[in-house]
């Protein structure tokens, strides 16, 4: 299973609800507590809530009667202080009884993060021609829908340039990453594009390639 928590800049703690069903072949081991495990550190872990008795399940085969009860689990969540500007964090939390040797399953919990800038991480241009121009078209977002101008590339003396189709604030941009290589063999390169976006004013783009020379006249 998958929950979430989505946090702004500043916001304030998010609640997140889980529903459990535990089965068993033991009506009393149906209607222990389950545990949760994992939670981000200040996480405020509620006490799970029943969603009603323990019932029978029609059973299969003789004796083999199973029994359920459904629990609502819920946790405060604080905004991690180590969260990074648009990025997601994944974490692993686990479900289990109290009990020893109790079967364990495994729940995702995404941190959402809607502050700073989205954008490729890395832009692989493939073969490229030396001394050509090869162009390709990226977005670059608002996660907090703030909006923003891209200024340009932040440093000089590389053969890399974006052009933002647009010259106004806005949430989302798309623009024209040209590269015109000079020189063959692997290029990698990290561009910093500089933006006026109050929370991320460089977002840095991986670029990749293989410069092959051009070819010879006959």
């Amino acid at each position: 299973g998958l929950i979430s928590a989505e946090f702004v800049k500043d916001s304030p703690p998010q609640t997140v609800h889980l529903e459990v069903t535990r089965t068993s072949r033991d009506p009393q081991a149906a209607d222990l507590s389950p545990v949760l495990t994992g939670w981000p550190e200040g996480t405020l872990a509620e006490q799970p809530v029943s969603l009603g008795p323990v019932s029978e399940l029609p059973a299969s085969e003789p004796g083999g009667q199973l029994w359920r009860k459904s629990w609502r689990l819920s946790a405060t969540i604080a905004r991690p202080e180590s969260s990074t500007a648009g990025r997601d964090d994944f974490r692993t939390l686990t479900v289990s009884g109290a009990e020893p040797l109790s079967p364990k399953a495994d729940v995702q919990l995404a941190l959402r993060f809607r502050s700073g800038l989205s954008g490729p991480q890395i832009v692989h241009f493939g073969d490229v021609t030396a001394g050509h121009l090869v162009t390709r078209r990226i977005q670059i977002l608002a996660r907090d829908d703030q909006p923003f101008r891209i200024i340009g590339p932040s440093e000089e003396g590389h053969a890399l340039s974006i052009e933002s189709e647009s010259d106004d604030p806005v949430k989302s941009h798309w623009g024209n990453l040209s590269f015109a290589p000079s020189e063959t063999g692997d290029f990698r390169h990290t561009l910093e594009i500089a933006t006026d976006h109050p929370e991320q004013p460089k977002l840095l783009v991986e670029v990749r390639a293989r410069v092959i020379p051009a070819a010879s006249m006959p």
